[in-house]
């Protein structure tokens, strides 16, 4: 948001509001005397639903992945840290990036330091 923008927010159709067709989202500049329109209020409000239930959906796969992490850690041993990174590298699917990104920071910090790996 825009210093000029500051006490005023914009409706948009990204928060599951919509207007007629044609009509431009609404600005709402608050100050001591701002008024909303009751219909205006339950759009606000379900957006707001909207979002908390999405928040919440999102903490409970956080809390799903993490629980995963841990038992695969319990039987492995292998580092969560690693597990973490081998995850996400999977669900991305950008292992050559990573190979790429992992072999120039090898480059660098051995040209800096004049350090090889052990």
């Amino acid at each position: 948001m825009e210093a000029s923008d500051r006490g005023t927010i914009l409706i948009s159709k990204a928060a599951n509001v919509s207007y007629p067709k044609g009509s431009p989202a609404r600005h709402f500049n608050f100050g001591d005397n701002m008024q909303l329109l009751e219909e205006d209020k339950k759009k606000i409000k379900g957006a707001l639903n909207e979002i908390s239930d999405s928040m919440t959906r999102v903490e409970a796969e956080k809390d799903f992945v993490k629980e995963v992490l841990k038992n695969l850690y319990d039987e492995f041993k292998i580092p969560k840290k690693t597990l973490a990174k081998l995850a996400n590298t999977y669900h991305r699917q950008n292992f050559n990036e990573e190979v790429a990104l992992n072999d120039e920071f090898e480059t660098i910090y051995q040209t800096v330091t004049n350090q090889e790996a052990e």
